[in-house]
């Protein structure tokens, strides 16, 4: 949890750094790797899943703080997986929003392209001609945010 918070904190700087790698690298192999780590992390999934990250520690970290205590109350436990879940279950129904705009707010503060979430994709593994696709909207929405908030769950 810590670690992702350091990296919202760090952002500006951890991005400077890999650029200034990249342009001044004299090892090729390693310009390489600078260069394909700016690309990713300089994408919305990449903030996106960062940002769901940031979220979903937060949610857990006090139950996994417990859990990691010598003296273990069963009934406490209890108490906050429940709390957990119902926490997990808020930000499904209810946080999307905010959420989102957390993470366009991020990636506008830093020159990184947001996608129109009503844009449609073709799916994956299928040709264009079946005419299965899907939006950004369920993508980010549906498989991601609320996928990895159930397998918690």
């Amino acid at each position: 949890h810590r670690t992702i918070l350091c990296l919202f904190l760090m952002w500006p700087s951890v991005v400077e750094v890999l650029g200034d790698i990249h342009q001044d690298a004299t090892n090729q192999e390693l310009k390489g790797i600078a260069e394909g780590l700016l690309e990713k992390m300089e994408t919305f999934k990449f903030v996106f899943m960062l940002h769901l990250m940031k979220v979903i520690l937060a949610i857990t970290n006090d139950l996994s703080e417990a859990l990691q205590q010598r003296t273990h109350n069963i009934i406490n436990a209890m108490t906050m997986v429940r709390s957990m879940k119902n926490k997990l279950q808020l930000l499904r129904e209810e946080e999307w929003e905010t959420f989102l705009e957390d993470v366009k707010k991020f990636c506008d503060d830093n020159f990184i392209e947001v996608p129109n979430m009503e844009d449609i994709l073709p799916i994956r593994g299928r040709s264009r001609r079946e005419g299965q696709a899907v939006t950004y909207f369920h993508i980010y929405r549906v498989e991601i945010f609320c996928g990895v908030s159930y397998l918690i769950n």
